[in-house]
């Protein structure tokens, strides 16, 4: 509709109807003639869409053409006939804020005086307040599916001209109707930026899951095939030396070199038992293995046992090394609630690796007691760690070159086992990396709560 037809509908609204009823309305609109007459000039300005494409200035000149002390654009928002205030334009120069001080959703009614036309109790029930309002004027604003969309409320003082004021605002709803569409589509587009910003937070977490997966996945794939190569390596290392030394123990004739054979095959028997331990054990922990119940432990017999059994291990090895055990309880004070099961496994772990690689001088073996927990310290003079190599001491299987003794012989899996095995009751084990003088273990396991 163009501008002039728009004005001229505006000074004559009812001039298609019949003239009964023109000239019955013809007295309600008289002073709609003489308003827009005296404002044409602000009203073309204001219907221009060339012009004012800030709303809120636009609402201001709305505001003060038709006298309102407060223009508000209210928002249709959730639930049944609820509204939200999008805009509002104050005249008196308060803070828009202290005056929309209420996000809360109002109803219809509360902007539908006309029933009974009680304006003070309405204006009242409005989240905004204006000082001596005496009328309330409410249009509809409708969507461009013809529905309802919001409301356009206006508080003023002067009852004068209120239905010219109505008419005026009536016709500029057109532009009130874009802003509220403006205004919900900024509001969808910032609940897709919130719906975007979680569904990336997702994709940011699936992202470090799925990275932590492949990494558990990439780490899976070498200790298997690290355990493959090991597990080669330390069952085909004593196999290779049986099958060897009893070929030559056939053909030897020589009683001397046969015990010496018959030792070498007995050695590598005991190393091939002690992998075959080793695989068995990894296979009780990867099942959820359960442990014994705990029982009453005396220290003092049990590393008098361990230290009988591997004397009888240097002596038939013809290795110059002594046991040396430090008590520090006397019996019957030595006795603690534990787990036998555990302490013998891991005292058999350090005790092998000891043995194996110190060629002389001393192994010592202790424990102490506090209020929580019993510790254990297995000592040698063997060559100790290689600086650096300590964190890869309790791997599966690592082969790192991390004694000065022969290479072909692997660590294997004890030390991860034993880790594993203290880890069910709740200790550790540990290197001593201050220990210069070979290598030096520590362990410690919970008592008297197993």
């Amino acid at each position: 509709m163009k501008l002039d037809t728009i004005i001229e509908f505006l000074k004559n609204p009812f001039g298609h109807r019949g003239k009964s009823k023109r000239r019955a309305h013809q007295a309600t609109y008289a002073s709609s003639l003489d308003f827009v007459d005296q404002n044409i000039a602000d009203i073309k300005q204001l219907l221009s869409f060339t012009g004012y494409n800030d709303a809120t200035h636009f609402m201001d000149n709305v505001a003060q053409m038709t006298g309102c002390q407060i223009l508000a654009l209210c928002q249709l928002c959730e639930g049944q006939g609820k509204f939200r205030i999008a805009r509002i334009s104050n005249r008196d120069g308060r803070d828009n804020r202290e005056i929309a001080r209420s996000d809360e959703g109002f109803t219809w009614q509360h902007i539908q005086p006309w029933a009974s036309m009680d304006y003070a109790a309405v204006i009242d029930t409005l989240p905004f307040k204006a000082p001596d309002c005496t009328v309330v004027m409410s249009v509809p604003v409708k969507d461009e599916h013809n529905m309802l969309a919001g409301v356009m409320i206006g508080l003023s003082k002067d009852r004068s001209e209120i239905n010219a004021k109505l008419q005026l605002l009536h016709l500029l709803t057109p532009r009130f109707e874009a802003e509220l569409r403006s205004v919900k589509q900024k509001q969808d587009i910032r609940e897709l930026q919130h719906r975007i910003a979680s569904l990336n937070q997702n994709i940011e977490v699936l992202n470090a899951d799925l990275s932590k997966e492949r990494n558990i996945a990439t780490e899976s794939r070498r200790l298997r095939s690290s355990f493959l190569t090991n597990l080669s390596h330390e069952i085909r290392t004593p196999m290779n030396a049986i099958v060897g030394f009893l070929d030559l123990l056939q053909s030897s004739k020589d009683e001397k070199e046969r015990e010496e054979f018959m030792g070498i095959v007995k050695q590598n028997c005991q190393q091939l038992l002690r992998v075959i331990d080793n695989l068995i054990d990894m296979s009780k922990l990867q099942s959820n293995y359960m442990l014994k119940p705990a029982s009453p432990v005396q220290l003092n017999e049990l590393l008098t046992e361990i230290k009988m059994k591997y004397e009888n291990v240097l002596r038939r090895s013809g290795k110059e090394v002594i046991i040396d055990t430090v008590f520090s309880l006397e019996t019957p004070n030595d006795t603690i609630w534990s787990s036998d099961e555990i302490i013998r496994k891991v005292m058999s772990v350090l005790m092998d690796n000891a043995c194996r690689f110190t060629q002389s001088g001393k192994i010592s073996v202790s424990y102490s007691i506090n209020n929580t927990d019993a510790t254990f310290c297995v000592a040698d003079t063997g060559p100790g760690v290689k600086p650096g190599l300590e964190g890869k001491l309790f791997d599966l299987f690592d082969e790192s070159a991390d004694v000065d003794t022969n290479p072909q012989i692997a660590k294997g899996a004890g030390l991860a086992i034993a880790r594993k095995y203290l880890a069910l009751a709740g200790g550790r084990i540990w290197l001593d990396a201050s220990y210069t003088s070979g290598a030096c273990f520590y362990f410690s396991i919970p008592k008297d709560k197993l």
